[in-house]
C-alpha cells in the first residue's frame, strides 16, 4: 500500500501494522528516521537535533487545526497542541444565574396576665381568640380567653428559605462516550511533495 510518510489513520484490528507505528508518543532517534523527523520536527515532544516523538492519541480525540474563528467562538488551535481534561469539578460560578424561591412566616403572639372573663373557653374562636397566663381550671380549658388584661405583644420573627452552597465537589465526567480504535502513523512510505 502506498502512503504518504507522516500520514495517521484508524486501524480496527490490535496492532501497527508494517511501515505503520501506533500513536502512542514514542520516542524516535532522528538519525534513524530523518525524513519523519523533516515533516514532524518536535511538534510532539523530544529533544532537538537528537531524538523526536510520534503523536499521543492513548485516551486522546484528534481535532483540527487551524486560525480562530470567532463567528462560532472556536480557539486557534496549532499542530501538536494538546489539551482538555476527563472530569471537571463545578463551582458556583460554573452555574447560570438564578434564584431560589423564599418562604417567609411571620409570627404575632399575644399573651394575658389574668384572663377575662374567669370562665375561659376550651378552644380558640372569634370571640375566645387570646392565649391566657393563668386561668381558674387546669388543662386545656383554662388557657383561653377572649379579652386581655395587662397584655403583652410580641410580634416579628420568621424565616425564609436559605441560598447557602450545597454538595460534596465531587468531579463530573465530561467524556463522551466512546469507542478505543489504534491510531497509527506511518513511518515509512512516500515523502508528501509539498506545493
Amino acid at each position: 500500500m502506498d502512503m504518504y510518510m507522516g500520514t495517521v489513520t484508524i486501524f480496527a484490528f490490535n496492532y501497527a501494522p508494517q511501515d505503520w507505528a501506533l500513536c502512542q508518543g514514542q520516542t524516535y532517534q532522528v538519525s534513524q528516521y530523518q525524513a519523519l523527523y523533516s515533516l514532524l520536527g518536535n511538534l510532539y515532544g523530544g529533544t532537538a537535533p537528537q531524538n523526536f516523538q510520534l503523536p499521543n492519541l492513548v485516551g486522546r480525540m484528534p481535532i483540527g487545526t487551524g486560525p480562530a474563528q470567532p463567528a462560532y467562538n472556536l480557539p486557534a488551535y496549532s499542530p501538536g497542541q494538546f489539551g482538555g481534561q476527563q472530569s471537571t469539578t463545578l463551582t458556583i460560578a460554573d452555574l447560570p444565574p438564578h434564584t431560589h424561591g423564599t418562604s417567609t412566616m411571620k409570627v404575632s403572639l399575644q399573651a394575658a396576665g389574668t384572663p377575662s372573663p374567669t370562665t375561659p373557653a376550651s378552644a380558640p374562636s372569634a370571640s375566645n381568640p387570646y392565649l391566657g397566663a393563668s386561668g381558674g381550671g387546669t388543662g386545656l380549658a383554662t388557657i383561653w380567653s377572649n379579652a386581655l388584661n395587662n397584655p403583652v405583644s410580641v410580634q416579628g420573627g420568621g424565616f425564609s428559605g436559605g441560598t447557602d452552597p450545597t454538595g460534596q465537589g465531587v468531579p463530573v465526567s465530561v467524556l463522551n462516550p466512546f469507542l478505543a480504535l489504534n491510531f497509527c502513523i506511518a513511518i515509512q512510505g512516500l515523502y508528501p511533495p509539498h506545493p
